[in-house]
């Protein structure tokens, strides 16, 4: 074996997401293992591992499974625009938050000197 192989055991370990999580990722073609042993056992490589990787960094800015599916499917350029509207959307998101946090801030005040 010159190139590094994991079982979904040892996959699911080495990434943090749970084994389930990726028997799901590979029923919806989000990532299929490059084999399946005759025992059943799927067989990730080194390609899948970091596609696994491009999966977990998009999910951790907030895009749903079908959106990173999408995104995985387009070239560079879309995923460039698809990218910097997320990236549009948690601006207005944080902008949202702060508003929020200042009127609670000015709530909690008026409320303390009465």
């Amino acid at each position: 074996m010159s190139t590094m192989e994991y079982t979904v055991q040892q996959l699911a370990k080495l990434s943090g997401v749970s084994k389930r999580t990726l028997h799901y990722y590979d029923e919806i073609d989000l990532l299929k293992p490059k084999a399946i042993r005759s025992n059943g056992y799927r067989i990730y490589g080194s390609e899948e591992v970091t596609r696994l990787q491009q999966i977990l960094f998009f999910k951790s800015f907030g895009l749903s499974l079908i959106e990173i599916q999408t995104i995985m499917a387009q070239d560079k350029v879309t995923i460039y625009q698809t990218l910097q509207s997320q990236q549009m959307k948690l601006i207005q998101q944080k902008i949202s938050l702060e508003q929020q946090i200042q009127a609670l801030a000015k709530y909690n005040k008026n409320t303390k000197e009465k």
